[in-house]
């Protein structure tokens, strides 16, 4: 048995006292995903006729409709839940608890993560940079810590992460005069690498990070494991809110 401080960790079936905890937490967030699904960025488009989705929240946010609205999505959408040994495999690898920290996580946290994402992906875009505008630029959009990340960190030890590059589009498009538009490119991109690691997981956790998120899986990227296992590494030390679930 492993010990922590001179106490033994008991083991159960699904491992010792801290792996049962861990398990326990990604239970609780994954049904709190499953329970709420008119949180989501799009619950089932297309689904309300000539209802628009914005005005389908709305009228969930009236203390009448919010739980049979929910009911009929969380019904329709028929996402495959996770039982108790399929969450222990999934959680089992450091990828798998990043993946469910991605499906499960509010749709701010997520853009967050996906900034520092594309900031990484976009190293060698960004150090070709030559004119100090632009370089201001592109830290604005990004941020400090992720700019920071993306010409300090990420060259040194997850250069590989450039092979992630989805090409010009996305970059133009950051680079572009819309501002707006440049900010959603960077979460855009970031996104569906995201996305790549909740599939590489599990079916349904993909499924259910694309509904929530508003993605596309068509359009996640194929993601190496040993790709994967640096955007982990790059994850746990630069966001200390995941880090600890990560493990």
């Amino acid at each position: 048995m492993a010990e922590r401080e001179g106490e033994e960790l008991q083991a159960g079936p699904w491992g010792d006292e801290r792996t049962q905890a861990r398990l326990f937490h990604f239970g609780c967030r994954l049904a709190a995903s499953l329970a709420h699904p008119l949180d989501d960025a799009d619950p089932l488009p297309g689904y309300w006729g000539p209802m628009a989705g914005v005005d389908v929240l709305a009228l969930a946010r009236h203390p009448d409709f919010a739980a049979p609205l929910a009911h009929a999505v969380a019904r329709r959408r028929a996402v495959p839940g996770l039982d108790g040994a399929r969450l222990a495999h999934v959680a089992h690898r450091a990828g798998g608890r990043f993946a469910l920290l991605i499906a499960t996580a509010p749709r701010a946290e997520v853009a967050e993560v996906s900034r520092l994402v594309s900031a990484a992906v976009w190293h060698r875009r960004i150090l070709r940079l030559a004119l100090r505008a632009d370089r201001a630029r592109v830290r604005t959009l990004l941020g400090a810590e992720n700019y920071n990340a993306a010409t300090q960190e990420v060259p040194t030890l997850h250069p590989s992460l450039a092979f992630l590059d989805a090409g010009d589009p996305f970059w133009d498009r950051a680079c572009g005069p819309d501002e707006a538009d440049g900010a959603r490119a960077v979460v855009e991109h970031g996104s569906g690498i995201l996305l790549a690691c909740t599939r590489n997981a599990d079916p349904a956790l993909a499924a259910l990070a694309a509904a929530r998120h508003g993605l596309d899986l068509d359009l996640a990227p194929p993601l190496p494991e040993a790709l994967e296992q640096h955007l982990v590494k790059l994850v746990r030390r630069r966001v200390p809110s995941w880090s600890a679930l990560i493990g």
